[in-house]
């Protein structure tokens, strides 16, 4: 279960990103809009994709896969080093900086979700898997997907002086599922 609210929280940052940057972007930070398009653009579809598609091989040829013991540890590691680019977000007004600090953030988070849903799956009997699936995806939907892009919102109203602050705010939700995978990885370690 910590590992779906990791990965919600993922999918939480990912959907607020993806809802928020362009016109923060333009709005905020007064970069030019067709410069915004394009570089979102690309950014928003490599590093995703990219993410996930590296995450995976280095999961399956290095870590054993991921019933692995020990791939819970890359997922940690992933996320303590995309971890590292948020603060960044805050302070960069540049867009080549800014777009590099988001594209890492993007890349990173999403390096981590074959591994957790791979645990979360694994972790059950195989007579539940499929349920657990459908449980595990009606989650993240419910908690990951849907309220991504309101949160920005509601904390750019309410932190009127700073909308940085708020796109911060918001990026820094996925601490929270950080907090969850270590609990998890202390779980996981603990129960074996």
């Amino acid at each position: 279960m910590l590992s779906c609210l990791t990965v919600s929280t993922l999918l939480f940052t990912s959907t607020g990103i993806t809802f928020w940057t362009t016109h923060y972007m333009t709005k905020i930070l007064k970069f030019e809009e067709n410069k915004v398009e394009a570089a979102f653009i690309s950014l928003s579809i490599t590093a995703p994709i990219l993410g996930i598609l590296i995450g995976g091989l280095i999961i399956q040829k290095f870590f054993g896969g991921y019933e692995s013991k020990n791939s819970i540890f890359f997922a940690v590691l992933m996320l303590i080093l995309g971890s590292c680019f948020i603060p960044f977000i805050y302070f960069v007004d540049n867009i080549v900086l800014f777009c590099f600090n988001l594209w890492a953030i993007l890349f990173l988070g999403a390096s981590c979700i074959p591994v957790l849903q791979g645990i979360s799956i694994s972790s059950l009997p195989k007579h539940l898997r499929s349920s657990g699936n459908s449980l595990y995806n009606l989650i993240i939907f419910a908690i990951g997907f849907s309220p991504g892009p309101f949160m920005y919102g509601f904390i750019s109203d309410r932190t009127t002086n700073d909308p940085k602050l708020a796109y911060l705010l918001m990026i820094c939700w996925c601490y929270i599922g950080f907090i969850c995978l270590i609990l998890c990885t202390i779980i996981k370690y603990k129960t074996k």
